[in-house]
């Protein structure tokens, strides 16, 4: 979205905002899913009832959106981060309880939670703690709990970016019964205590 339409969006009213930013009520967002050689759009209901801020729900509208589109790069940002670490700054507190409130759906968003879990680990530790957003750990640590595996490696890779020993005590009480992905947490918990020691 170019600064212009960003510009244009703020300005306008408030439902005129959120039909041209292409979110109706912002009560769903669009994702694409590959079913054989065909993609086709998947509706989503997302929980954004507890928001009041509709200049927040154009904003996070936007971000969701976006991430429908994006794919997850190992060892690369995604095109939306600087988009989420924005929304993050200015609105944290309604951040954290749409995201709480998107992991207690009962609808699956285990991509959009894996991305954003995935972008919160481009976040340093020291940031987290001195922006008061430990939050963004505990998503983490759900996150290893998660019955998708994309939302698990993610997790687990925001441990492994975070080092330390916080890192090393998170990955020490996860278990995976796919055996590829415990030996890799395994290789980074032994990576951890080499660090620690």
């Amino acid at each position: 979205m170019s600064s212009l339409q960003w510009d244009q969006l703020i300005t306008d009213s408030s439902s005129e905002r959120l039909r041209r930013a292409g979110l109706g009520q912002i009560r769903g967002y669009t994702s694409l899913s590959q079913t054989g050689s065909t993609i086709g759009r998947v509706e989503r209901e997302l929980p954004v009832t507890h928001i009041r801020d509709e200049s927040f729900q154009v904003r996070l509208g936007t971000l969701v959106n976006a991430l429908s589109r994006e794919t997850i790069d190992e060892g690369y940002s995604m095109p939306s981060e600087d988009m989420f670490f924005q929304l993050l700054q200015k609105n944290k507190e309604e951040v954290s309880r749409w995201f709480h409130a998107l992991e207690n759906d009962e609808s699956d968003h285990a991509d959009l939670i894996s991305k954003i879990i995935y972008m919160t680990s481009h976040i340093s530790f020291e940031t987290i703690s001195q922006a008061r957003m430990t939050f963004l750990v505990d998503w983490a640590r759900r996150g290893l709990t998660h019955p998708n595996l994309d939302v698990q490696e993610a997790a687990i890779g925001a441990f492994e970016n975070w080092r330390g020993s916080l890192a090393l005590n998170a990955l020490k009480e996860f278990y995976s019964s796919e055996q590829w992905l415990q030996q890799y947490v395994n290789q980074i918990i032994s990576e951890l205590k080499e660090g620690c020691t």
